[in-house]
């Protein structure tokens, strides 16, 4: 699907292909801007609640940025907007507005930061977050910046101190069995030697194989 430049355009046909897909369908979203999750999210959200995992360097709790709400900077505030999500949770953040970690705070939006896993340990900090998800679908959003320059350097923010590609393996195959989307985003192949577009879709991969494994088990 082609996009163009109105983002209220470009949300609205995301959503509407979504939405037209068969219920056992389970879409992987490529992208792009990190605001083809909202609309992706809305549309599996109307079949009954869904649960969401977001993996990112950015809270994206902005009201706005850029003169949009749909920014991708505004992701996640989206997202808590839905009532059909039921929980909520970010892992891997490191950057945010000081009025970004007030939302978040305010309105209990989960979150554990890269030094937290780092700390702790990837398991561990699932372990914590799966207390407070009390979902029966998830829905995962992996914003390539979560991971580290090292790893992933082809995307438009990066941040240094992230994510490792086990890390980010490591929570779909903990989620696997209940997970009914999954979107890789913010990749941008311009910006380096191919190496992010490569680890992009060997996460998406890793992702159908480890589905795929939850089925059998």
């Amino acid at each position: 699907m082609e996009l163009g430049t109105n983002p209220s355009i470009d949300c609205e046909a995301i959503r509407e292909v979504v939405i037209d897909l068969p219920e056992r369908a389970i879409p992987i979203c490529l992208g792009g801007e990190h605001s083809i999750t909202p609309p992706t999210v809305e549309a599996l959200a109307e079949q009954r609640d869904l649960g969401i995992i977001i993996l990112d360097a950015h809270l994206d709790l902005r009201d706005e940025y850029g003169g949009t709400k749909l920014s991708h900077a505004s992701a996640s505030r989206r997202i808590l907007e839905l009532e059909e999500v039921d929980s909520f949770a970010s892992l891997g953040i490191r950057s945010g507005s000081r009025d970004e970690f007030v939302f978040a705070k305010e309105n209990d939006a989960l979150y554990f930061t890269s030094d937290a896993i780092h700390e702790k340990g990837i398991d561990k900090v699932l372990d914590l977050a799966l207390e407070s998800l009390d979902s029966e679908r998830f829905y995962i959003s992996i914003d390539i910046d979560a991971l580290d320059p090292a790893y992933a350097p082809g995307t438009g923010s990066p941040e240094p101190f992230g994510l490792s590609p086990w890390d980010v393996r490591q929570v779909m195959k903990r989620f696997a069995q209940k997970i009914v989307g999954l979107d890789v985003n913010e990749v941008n192949p311009t910006d380096d030697n191919g190496q992010t577009a490569i680890l992009a879709a060997k996460l998406a991969r890793e992702f159908v194989a480890a589905k795929a494994t939850a089925k059998k088990e």
